[in-house]
């Protein structure tokens, strides 16, 4: 592999100065675990054609397991610096200011705000004062991961909460944080 050319929000892959792929951030396979894959591939067919006799079976297992932990190390760094980067452009917001500022008009207490904004905030692993009542859970709010245990840790709370409140909620229908408050906010009024 020669190199990876790197533009604004998209990643071109080279090998022997061909283009192979060209990926985006938005894509659903992340770039660490691709680029390891790609060079433990390139490593195991150079290492397969120079070797006299061939390569031991433990050192494909091993190099493939290897690159395997790498690319997920990689993706979960990644990760932690996208979701600090994301929103580090807004302005931080207390408990008190959000309830002021989003939830003052409607009838939900106070604290209640504040407990579900936090759970929110700490299930999906962001900063609770960043975050805002318009961003949606499959976009802003998205790891870009194919399976993201932290989306079903905050589906199986609200779950749990609308079965301990004994709400009928059809769960596919809340998309926002907003939508997260006004359903359970409103059940306790």
């Amino acid at each position: 592999m020669q190199g990876v050319h790197r533009a604004a929000r998209m990643c071109a892959v080279f090998v022997n100065g061909r283009r192979l792929a060209v990926i985006t951030t938005r894509s659903k396979l992340r770039l660490g675990t691709l680029l390891f894959a790609a060079s433990v591939l390139v490593i195991l067919v150079v290492s397969w054609f120079t070797s006299p006799a061939g390569m031991h079976p433990f050192f494909v297992v091993a190099a493939v397991v290897g690159a395997i932990a790498c690319g997920l190390a990689v993706d979960a760094w990644i990760e932690r610096n996208r979701k600090l980067a994301l929103f580090e452009h807004r302005a931080a917001l207390s408990d008190r200011e959000i309830y002021e500022r989003f939830y003052a008009s409607t009838n939900i207490p106070a604290e209640l705000v504040a407990e579900l904004w936090n759970e929110i905030a700490r299930t999906l692993q962001y900063d609770p004062a960043r975050i805002l009542p318009s961003d949606r859970f499959g976009i802003e709010l998205s790891t870009k991961r194919l399976m993201d245990p932290t989306v079903e840790n905050l589906d199986a709370l609200a779950a749990s909460r609308a079965r301990r409140l004994r709400l009928n909620l059809d769960l596919a229908t809340i998309k926002t944080v907003d939508d997260y408050i006004r359903a359970f906010g409103s059940s306790n009024v």
